[in-house]
């Protein structure tokens, strides 16, 4: 199964266009094979892996594409106040669509690790 790694590795390089990304779907892909519960035998170990690969980039594709239809402004921590001054709103909006407008000239793989960093939390490693 370990041996199927880098070829696992290769193939969803050039699936999803993106080696990190590869490299993150099958290493989780191994681990979910390592932890299955049951204990028959998988009689095509490669077969098995490379589906649930092909299972989780796709799950990861459709997350992505929620994130991505999601508007910018349920992103935001703070709401705008409506009692703010109206040139202080309009400072804000302009903001937010400058930002919106940086964040969709961003490559995909790109604005989803800035919003996992900057909107979720996440750490740079992660």
């Amino acid at each position: 199964m370990i041996h199927h790694y880098q070829e696992l590795v290769r193939y969803l390089s050039r699936t999803l266009g993106d080696r990190q990304a590869a490299a993150d779907v099958a290493q989780e892909s191994v681990l979910r094979l390592l932890e299955r519960k049951s204990l028959a035998a998988i009689e095509q170990p490669r077969a098995f892996l490379f589906r649930t690969a092909i299972n989780l980039s796709v799950d990861r594709y459709r997350r992505a594409q929620v994130r991505a239809d999601e508007p910018l402004e349920s992103l935001g921590h703070e709401e705008l106040d409506d009692t703010c001054d109206p040139q202080v709103q309009a400072c804000q909006a302009q903001q937010l669509r400058l930002l919106k407008r940086a964040l969709d000239e961003l490559p995909p793989v790109c604005r989803q690790a800035f919003l996992m960093r900057k909107v979720e939390g996440c750490s740079h490693a992660e």
